[in-house]
C-alpha cells in the first residue's frame, strides 16, 4: 500500500518536498481509502473527511504548550571613573522585564585596578522559573587616571617675622606621595594677604596625576612700641611710637579708641601733657593690622603713663 499514491498518480510529498503531505502514513491511508472508495463512487467525500481530519491531527500536536521567555535587560553603558574608585548601584543599575534577582561581575564595592575600558556583566535569575530563562548581559566601563585630593584649612594669621612651618604648611593628599611648597618652609613673608601653594606628586604616577593647591595666609605687622614705659612723671612726656615690620604705617589715637587707616598716621614723637589713653596699630599691604599698643596716662596734675596692656587685658580692667 505504500506506493498505491504514486500509483495513482497522486503526490503524496509537501509542496516543498520537505517531508509527506499527511503525518503518520496519512498519505498511504488517503490512497487506500481513495482507492476503496472509488469502487463505491465515494471518493470525494471520503478524501475531503480524510483532509480534514488530518489537518486537525496536524494542528493538535504542533499546538503544545510553548518553552520558556527570555527576559529583557536593559543597561546603558555607566559614565566613565576615576581610578579608584568602587563599584556601586551607580554603573551596576541593569534591569530586566520581569522580576528577579541580579548578580555582578566584578562585585558591588570592587575597585578597578587597570585603566581603560572593562567589561561588566550581569547574570539575571527570574523569579519566574518555570516561564522564563535566565539571561546576560554586559557593558564597557571606561577607567581614567584620577587626580588626588588634597585637603589643605586656611591656617591661623602670623605676626611679620614668623617663618613659615608644618604649622602653615600641613596639607594632606587622599593618595601617598610628596609636596613641594611655595615659598618653602623658612621663609619669612611680608605683611600683607600671601598665597601659599603646594604641588603634590603620587607615589603611583601610573594611576594618578600631579595635583595642585593652595590658601591664603595673613600676615600682619608687629605690634608698635612706645619709648616710654609705665610711671610716674614731674611734666610732660614726649614718646616715640616704633613698629619692626617693614613697609607699614603707624596710626594712633589719644582718645582710647582704637585706630584704622582714618586715624591720625605717625610721623614724629607725641608729647603728652594731659590725661589720655594713648592707642596704635600698624597696618601694612592687603589691610594687615597689629594687635592693639596702648598705654593709659591716668592721674592727677602730676601725671602717670600707666601700665601697658593688651587689648583683653583693658576690657577685663
Amino acid at each position: 500500500m505504500k506506493d498505491a499514491g504514486s500509483k495513482l498518480g497522486l503526490n503524496t510529498s509537501s509542496p516543498n518536498n520537505s517531508g509527506p503531505l499527511f503525518p503518520s502514513g496519512g498519505a498511504t491511508l488517503a490512497v487506500a481509502l481513495c482507492f476503496l472508495g472509488f469502487r463505491k463512487r465515494r471518493c470525494f467525500q471520503i478524501m475531503l473527511l480524510l483532509a480534514v481530519s488530518v489537518i486537525g491531527l496536524s494542528l493538535f500536536t504542533g499546538c503544545g504548550s510553548p518553552g520558556p521567555t527570555t527576559p529583557t535587560i536593559t543597561w546603558a553603558t555607566p559614565a566613565a571613573v576615576p581610578y579608584g574608585t568602587a563599584l556601586s548601584a551607580t554603573q551596576l543599575d541593569a534591569s530586566a522585564s520581569v522580576a528577579g534577582t541580579f548578580v555582578y561581575s566584578p562585585a558591588s564595592g570592587t575597585v578597578l585596578t587597570t585603566l581603560g575600558p572593562q567589561t561588566l556583566s550581569v547574570t539575571f535569575t527570574p523569579t519566574d522559573t518555570a516561564g522564563y530563562t535566565t539571561a546576560a548581559a554586559s557593558v564597557m566601563l571606561t577607567v581614567n587616571i584620577a587626580t588626588p585630593t588634597i585637603t589643605w584649612a586656611t591656617p591661623a594669621t602670623i605676626t611679620y617675622g614668623t617663618a613659615l612651618s608644618a604649622t602653615q604648611l600641613d596639607p594632606t593628599a587622599s593618595v601617598a606621595g610628596t609636596f613641594a611648597y611655595s615659598p618653602a618652609s623658612g621663609t619669612v613673608l611680608a605683611p600683607g594677604l600671601q598665597t601659599l601653594s603646594v604641588t603634590f606628586t603620587p607615589t603611583n604616577t601610573i594611576d594618578y596625576n600631579l595635583a595642585t593647591s593652595s590658601v591664603a595666609l595673613m600676615v600682619i605687622p608687629t605690634t608698635p612700641t612706645f619709648s616710654q614705659s609705665a610711671g610716674y612723671y614731674g611734666s610732660a612726656q614726649t614718646v616715640a611710637i616704633s613698629d619692626s615690620t617693614p613697609a607699614v604705617t603707624i596710626y594712633y589715637t589719644t582718645n582710647g579708641s582704637t585706630p584704622t587707616s582714618s586715624s591720625t598716621a605717625y610721623s614724629s614723637p607725641i608729647k603728652v601733657s594731659t590725661t589720655e589713653t594713648l592707642n596704635a596699630v600698624a597696618i601694612g599691604s592687603g589691610a594687615s593690622v597689629s594687635a592693639l599698643a596702648c598705654i593709659i596716662r591716668e592721674g592727677t596734675a602730676e601725671g602717670v603713663l600707666g601700665d601697658m596692656r593688651s587689648p583683653k587685658a583693658l576690657l577685663a580692667a
